[in-house]
């Protein structure tokens, strides 16, 4: 309840980046693995606290990364392949397909976006980032979040749906 626990949980995936066994610490979301194993978790800190029987916690402890891992590395499975899926419907598209497959590779670094964000990260006039978005969503790669006629931001939904997939219905 005072936060150690959070900040432990924060320190062990930098810790294993700093030691060079993990490059992406995102995607190991150890505190969603210990939410769902709530019970067993408390109890075993107080088991340690009380009785020193740390073998059982880490034991414990390590089967949850390595449950965590496993959704991770699947999520990112599922996310390389609709990478893919994109990168085909679109590689012969034509003289724009090259520009498309720039907006593909963008939403897969930032899942939400904009017209002047596409500009300056693609570095083309904003008439074209616009035609570009307008047929992503066209093909509902993108879906407009706003509703505003200015301004607007963009998501690519499949995306957010995998990364955001309750791990629970997907093994039910």
């Amino acid at each position: 309840m005072d936060g150690n626990g959070r900040l432990g949980r924060l320190l062990i995936p930098l810790l294993l980046v700093d030691w060079g066994i993990m490059t992406f610490p995102q995607l190991l979301q150890l505190s969603d693995q210990l939410e769902r194993e709530r019970d067993v978790y408390i109890e075993g800190l107080h088991i340690v606290s009380t009785t020193g029987d740390w073998e059982s916690w880490l034991r414990f402890f390590l089967a949850s990364i390595t449950r965590q891992s496993k959704r991770a590395f699947e999520q990112s499975n599922r996310v390389l392949e609709l990478r893919e899926t994109y990168r085909q419907r679109y590689q012969t598209d034509g003289r724009s397909s090259t520009r498309v497959l720039q907006v593909v590779d963008q939403i897969f670094e930032h899942p939400s976006t904009s017209i002047a964000t596409i500009v300056d990260r693609i570095g083309i006039s904003f008439p074209t980032a616009q035609r570009l978005i307008d047929r992503l969503v066209s093909d509902k790669v993108l879906t407009e979040m706003t509703g505003q006629r200015r301004n607007r931001v963009y998501l690519a939904t499949e995306i957010v749906n995998i990364l955001e997939a309750d791990p629970d219905a997907e093994t039910a």
